[in-house]
């Protein structure tokens, strides 16, 4: 009897979280053989639900697999709320140097044992960028009053707003279904982001003045990949053949 193996995710086919998402499967198959099968579900918003629903989905054995930013997590894992921080990061190297560490693995420990999950690896999202459609932004001051879509993050919101913005909290698929209208008035994605979103209501935005603040030293948002697993009886070596086990990593970051 196969085990399905079940990873979600909330982007295009295109996007690196997918592309990754597909490759992670495909290791998955090589390693295990026939004794897996994998089905990546892209997009749950395409399935009208939002991104958030991905860790509960995987807590409660709907989905084996999700990548997540790890601000959904910074509650049960107080230590990945230093990621929200702007300007930490100065490289790749000293990031993942301290994911890779002590750092990363007291929140690993505290996300398996606060949670249903497991937190399999980090990966980089890439520096932010911020698009906006009322002006360029040369200086703080050109912030000031923009209205802008912001993660579930308190800390985001009180980076932006320091900044001049006006920080809405908002779940991506709230954002895409609104992002046409009056609401929100800039956002601030991965470069691999500002590719992936691709629709009418997006035009607007993302064809009008777009304003990079340099190099922004991303607040780290930090994705997993893949970033959890349900303790199900495969990741815990129950109900498998022979006690087989997934891996609990796979590829690098």
């Amino acid at each position: 009897m196969k085990i399905p193996i079940k990873f979600g995710g909330y982007q295009e086919p295109a996007s690196i979280h997918n592309r990754a998402a597909a490759h992670f499967g495909e290791l998955l198959e090589q390693k295990l053989g026939d004794r897996v099968t994998f089905e990546l579900i892209g997009s749950i918003l395409k399935l009208g639900r939002p991104s958030g629903d991905l860790v509960p989905m995987v807590e409660r054995g709907e989905l084996s697999f999700c990548y997540m930013s790890t601000v959904r997590f910074s509650r049960t894992a107080p230590e990945l709320q230093l990621l929200e921080l702007p300007f930490v990061v100065e490289d790749r190297r000293t990031a993942f140097r301290a994911l890779d560490g002590e750092y990363g693995e007291t929140a690993r420990r505290h996300v398996e044992e606060r949670t249903a999950c497991r937190l399999l690896g980090y990966w980089d999202n890439g520096f932010r960028h911020l698009s906006n459609r009322v002006r360029p932004i040369r200086t703080p001051e050109d912030c000031r009053g923009i209205r802008i879509r912001t993660q579930m993050s308190d800390l985001h919101g009180e980076v932006f707003r320091a900044l001049g913005f006006e920080p809405i909290a908002s779940d991506v698929k709230e954002f895409v279904e609104q992002i046409g209208g009056d609401r929100f008035q800039a956002l601030g994605q991965s470069p691999d982001q500002h590719l992936q979103l691709r629709c009418p209501s997006v035009s607007s935005l993302h064809h009008a003045q777009r304003a990079f603040l340099g190099r922004v030293r991303h607040r780290v948002q930090r994705r997993a990949l893949p970033e959890l697993a349900h303790r199900s009886a495969v990741d815990r070596g129950r109900g498998g053949p022979r006690g087989h086990r997934v891996p609990a990593s796979v590829g690098g970051g």
